[in-house]
C-alpha cells in the first residue's frame, strides 16, 4: 500500500469513527443549539448552507449546495480541473468548547459527503473528514472556519481516485435567536 492510499484510508477511518469521539460533556451553551442556521460558505467550494444544532450533546447536521471548483488530485499528482454543481451534507460532533474572552467557541469534527456534477455531465463523490471552529454572537450571527480532506472518486475517469479537500469561512443567520 503506497503512502497516499494509506493517508486516504486513515482519513476515511477517522471520519467513520467521529461519533465515538464526540464530547459526552458538551454543554450545548447557547451557540445556536436547537435553532436553524442559514448562510454562506466562501472558499472551496462556494456554498449556500443550512444547519441545525441539537442540544443533546453537541451534534449538528448541515446541508449545502453550490459551485465546486478547483484541481482534482490523483495518486499521480494533480491531473484535472473540475467545476460544476455540488450538493452535500455533514454531521459534526462537538469535541471541545473553548472559553475565550467570555465567549464559547465550539470545536467540532465529523464526516462530510459531497456529490459533484461537473461540466459535461461528469460525476464525482467526495468523502471527507472535516474540522470546524465556530462562534455565535449575542445577535443572530454564527461565523466559522472549516477545513477537511479525504477521498474523491470521479466516476468514468481513467484515474478515478484522488484526494478531495474543502476549506473556507462561513457566516450564517441564526433563526429564532
Amino acid at each position: 500500500m503506497n503512502k497516499k492510499r494509506l493517508i486516504i484510508f486513515v482519513l476515511v477511518a477517522i471520519a467513520i469513527a467521529f461519533p465515538a469521539m464526540a464530547n459526552p460533556y458538551a454543554t450545548g451553551v447557547d451557540n445556536g443549539a436547537d435553532l436553524m442556521k442559514f448562510g454562506a460558505y466562501v472558499g472551496s467550494p462556494l456554498l449556500a448552507t443550512a444547519g441545525f444544532e441539537f442540544n443533546d450533546g453537541g451534534m449538528e447536521i448541515n446541508v449545502h449546495a453550490g459551485y465546486s471548483y478547483g484541481y482534482y488530485g490523483g495518486y499521480y499528482g494533480y491531473y484535472g480541473y473540475y467545476g460544476g454543481f455540488i450538493v452535500g451534507a455533514n454531521a459534526l460532533f462537538t469535541i471541545a468548547e473553548i472559553n475565550f474572552g467570555g465567549g464559547i467557541f465550539p470545536m467540532a469534527i465529523g464526516p462530510q459527503v459531497d456529490l459533484r456534477i461537473g461540466y459535461g455531465g461528469s460525476l464525482g463523490l467526495d468523502v471527507l473528514a472535516v474540522w470546524r471552529w465556530e462562534y455565535t454572537f449575542w445577535f443572530p450571527l454564527n461565523v466559522y472556519i472549516q477545513f477537511g480532506g479525504g477521498l474523491g472518486v470521479d466516476f468514468g475517469s481513467s484515474k478515478p481516485f484522488g484526494f478531495a479537500w474543502t476549506s473556507g469561512v462561513g457566516a450564517r443567520y441564526v433563526f429564532g435567536m
